[in-house]
């Protein structure tokens, strides 16, 4: 549920911030998916390290490109 939250409100964000309509740079694509998925990596090592069981690192790239699909980037 605050997975969801959030990704709304990067939603608006983007869309006020760069129009949907306006395509990015391949550069600048490439340098999103990069930081998110250092960000979404890093959290979940860090979780994993904590005790939480199965987090699948593998799926991280499929579920980066789905949602950057989703935001139009």
């Amino acid at each position: 549920m605050f997975i969801e939250r959030s990704i709304e409100i990067a939603k608006k964000y983007r869309e006020k911030v760069n129009p949907v309509e306006v395509h990015l740079f391949d550069k600048d694509r490439e340098k999103i998916r990069k930081r998110v998925k250092n960000i979404v990596e890093n959290e979940l090592k860090l979780r994993i390290s904590k005790g939480y069981k199965g987090i699948k690192l593998e799926l991280i790239d499929a579920i980066i490109d789905k949602k950057l699909g989703e935001f139009k980037i």
